[in-house]
């Protein structure tokens, strides 16, 4: 994937970010995307391990969030309870 992440990046670079209503995990650090940071975030998550676990730990202990999850199946609500419990999940 190395060769693909400079494409990303440069794809990347022409975007314009503005921070959201909501914190969104950052699944290559495992904490909140920085501001100023998301092309250099996004471009290392193609690169790297993704830090799943960490990210919805992350997100549970820093802002103590209820998960809501759309769509017709349920892919991550058993991943997450399996990380956090069930109390944490709405379809």
């Amino acid at each position: 994937m190395s060769p693909v992440a400079g494409e990303v990046r440069d794809a990347l670079q022409k975007v314009t970010f503005e921070a959201g209503a909501m914190p969104v995990a950052a699944n290559s650090t495992g904490q909140f995307h920085l501001k100023g940071k998301y092309v250099d975030e996004l471009t290392r998550q193609i690169v790297q391990t993704v830090l799943w676990r960490q990210s919805i730990e992350y997100a549970q202990n820093f802002y103590a969030p209820q998960f809501i999850e759309l769509g017709g199946r349920q892919i991550l609500r058993p991943m997450i309870e399996n990380i956090l419990g069930n109390s944490t999940m709405k379809t």
